[in-house]
């Protein structure tokens, strides 16, 4: 298996954790462990999720959260995000 499904795979286990597990904040300790896990085997393509429609917001919190030390989320030169 290539990596390059590695977000598709996340992105239908995601959909099933947001029907089974109602609160928000439990979501997003889950999600915390399966990044770094997808990334611990070299996924990196986890960040495609962010531009679904139907992401989980928890999904977002927790991996902008477990990115924050990355340059992802700065300023462009012209002071835009």
């Amino acid at each position: 298996m290539g990596w390059a499904s590695g977000s598709e795979i996340y992105g239908d286990l995601m959909s099933v954790i947001q029907k089974l597990v109602p609160d928000k904040n439990a979501r997003k300790k889950f999600h915390l462990e399966a990044i770094d896990i997808f990334e611990s085997f070299d996924c990196d393509t986890l960040c495609e999720l962010l531009y679904d429609d139907d992401v989980d917001p928890a999904f977002v919190e927790a991996f902008k959260e477990a990115h924050a030390d990355d340059d992802l989320y700065e300023e462009d030169e012209d002071g835009e995000d």
